[in-house]
């Protein structure tokens, strides 16, 4: 009888543990912009930081690198190419200028790749709006690429009349 109740006492422990561990794991895409939004080959990967996309066993090179950042997206991991591709975690993942913050949605929900394996790559591209520096703000471009618009119909409109 004591042998039956260890045994079942060591099966429960045992399950309560793959059960925390699991959940614990869960947390870390919501921890990442765009966490649960990246498609590679049809198929949503479920594990951003593992070689196998549903999770569990070994980490690829973005696991890595957000295990040592303290499994927090941060300025530098951000800014880091995980897997050498040309494009820094933050370009694929949605958050080029790095900004994003927990609970927020990225700047960009589309054109997102994997971080962690080089094939994976988006055609998105970065876009300096620093307005410190001189360049336009997002809202400026899009006023100044309206006007373009509304010059471009008024001159065709003129033409169409005389």
């Amino acid at each position: 009888m004591n042998i039956a109740l260890s045994v079942l006492s060591f099966a429960g422990s045992l399950l309560l543990l793959c059960i925390s561990g699991a959940d614990g794991h869960s947390t870390y895409v919501s921890r990442i912009p765009n966490g649960n939004s990246v498609v590679v080959k049809g198929e949503t990967i479920a594990a951003l930081g593992h070689v196998a996309a549903r999770g569990h066993g070994s980490r690829n090179t973005f696991g890595k690198d957000f295990h040592l950042a303290g499994n927090t997206w941060t300025t530098a991991l951000c800014e880091a190419d995980s897997d050498g591709d040309g494009a820094s975690n933050g370009l694929e993942l949605g958050d080029p200028n790095c900004t994003w913050t927990y609970g927020t949605v990225p700047s960009r929900v589309t054109e997102l790749s994997h971080p962690g394996l080089a094939s994976s790559v988006t055609s998105a591209t970065v876009w300096d709006i620093d307005e410190g520096a001189g360049q336009a703000s997002a809202a400026e471009r899009v006023g100044q690429g309206a006007a373009i618009v509304a010059a471009a119909v008024l001159s065709t409109a003129a033409l169409i009349a005389a």
